[in-house]
C-alpha cells in the first residue's frame, strides 16, 4: 500500500507503475472502503459481457441450464 497526495485541484495521482499493472488509460474506477481507495479499470457492460463470457462458459460446463448473459443485461 502506497500514500498519495491530492493535487490543489483535489485530484490523484496513480503512480505509473500501478497505472501500467493494472492496464489503466485515461479513466478508473474508484470504489471508497473504510480506509482506502481500491482502483479498478472502468469497463461497459460490453466489455464486461465480453470478458465474462468464458467464466460463463466454463460455469456452464457444471450446470444443468447454461447461463444467458444477453438476459442478465
Amino acid at each position: 500500500m502506497e500514500k498519495v497526495k491530492l493535487d490543489k485541484k483535489g485530484r490523484l495521482t496513480i503512480p505509473a507503475a500501478y497505472r501500467e499493472k493494472l492496464g489503466l488509460k485515461r479513466e478508473a474506477t474508484l470504489i471508497l472502503e473504510e480506509d482506502h481507495l481500491i482502483v479498478c479499470k472502468t469497463t461497459t457492460a460490453q466489455g464486461f459481457k465480453k470478458s465474462s463470457r468464458k467464466l460463463a462458459e466454463e460455469i456452464a460446463k457444471t450446470r444443468d441450464k447454461p447461463i444467458d448473459l444477453e438476459k442478465l443485461f
